[in-house]
């Protein structure tokens, strides 16, 4: 087990801390340029200065395999708000933070933040046996930094909250080319489970590597495997299958016990489509979940039932 020099804090301490270390670094920054602060630097600020009151979150609704099994997978997407109650999406605070202050740890500060108070918010508002899906850039799972900081916020989560689990996604934007694997053994010991983020995504990193890393960390539960939304939209489009079959052997050959999860489908008759290509192609791995925002309570009837058969 690995053992952090830190001083015990309860899961509200350590938020509070980090809300107060962020809001420092962008104080400083104001004070060294007042006349040019970036407008997301400023609604950051000021959403450091309320409490509780930063954050809502909806669901990208997922229906399990198995309809009595308590463990569902429901990705809660989190949304900082401004001034005027518009939506402030955190990748493009992100990048303005990058760009006017160039500090990596401020990135992390961040994450940390809104990251841990997020979760906090959502497992005191939800039933046992939920598991959270946080995503994780590779470059950040590369870094000793944050491994530290994320090993201590996943200890105290768990500690605040046990009986409800975490799912890291590794995201596609970088390779995951074996750097991450301290942090991801450290997770694996707090019995995280891990997910590959739109796997097969024209643009992304992913590789069987990412598979493999995965299946090798994954703790509790098998490793889930997402299948990119944009690809599985334009098979259903073009009805060239092949793409999304060949992505699928590989899941097959490399993480055979994962819980496939298909983004973005809109209804039973395309889970039926597409389960006849994969057995076509020789995937015979069942369809788990299927993420939607598109299904009236009809369709989540017919849906629950297709995958209950695939």
């Amino acid at each position: 087990m690995i053992k952090l020099h830190q001083p015990a804090q309860t899961l509200a301490e350590h938020n509070e801390l980090n809300r107060a270390d962020l809001l420092a670094q962008l104080n400083a920054a104001r004070n060294a340029d007042p006349q040019n602060e970036p407008p997301a630097c400023r609604l950051l600020r000021l959403h450091c200065m309320k409490v509780g009151q930063y954050i809502d979150y909806n669901f990208e609704t997922a229906y399990s395999i198995q309809p009595n099994s308590p463990v569902q997978f429901a990705e809660a997407l989190f949304v900082m708000r401004d001034e005027q109650g518009q939506p402030l999406k955190s990748m493009d605070v992100l990048r303005t933070l990058q760009t006017h202050r160039k500090d990596l740890r401020l990135d992390s500060r961040f994450r940390f933040w809104l990251g841990f108070s997020a979760a906090e918010q959502f497992f005191s508002a939800t039933d046992a046996f939920t598991h959270l899906s946080i995503n994780i850039p590779a470059y950040a799972a590369a870094s000793p930094y944050f491994t530290a900081r994320f090993e201590h916020g996943v200890d105290m989560l768990q500690q605040a909250h046990p009986g409800k689990g975490l799912i890291i996604e590794m995201l596609e934007h970088q390779p995951w080319n074996g750097g991450q694997r301290t942090c991801m053994q450290a997770l694996q010991q707090r019995g995280v489970a891990f997910a590959v983020d739109d796997y097969g995504a024209p643009d992304g990193f992913h590789t069987p590597r990412s598979l493999q890393m995965a299946r090798d960390h994954s703790s509790n539960l098998p490793p889930l495997v997402k299948i990119d939304g944009g690809l599985t939209t334009d098979c259903l489009e073009s009805s060239n299958f092949k793409p999304l079959t060949d992505r699928l052997q590989e899941v097959q050959e490399h993480t055979p016990k994962a819980l496939l999860v298909f983004e973005w489908v809109q209804s039973a008759d395309q889970v039926a489509l597409i389960t006849s290509h994969m057995q076509k192609a020789g995937v015979h791995m069942p369809i788990s979940f299927v993420q939607s925002h598109g299904f009236d309570a009809v369709e989540q009837k017919k849906v629950l039932s297709s995958l209950s058969c695939s």
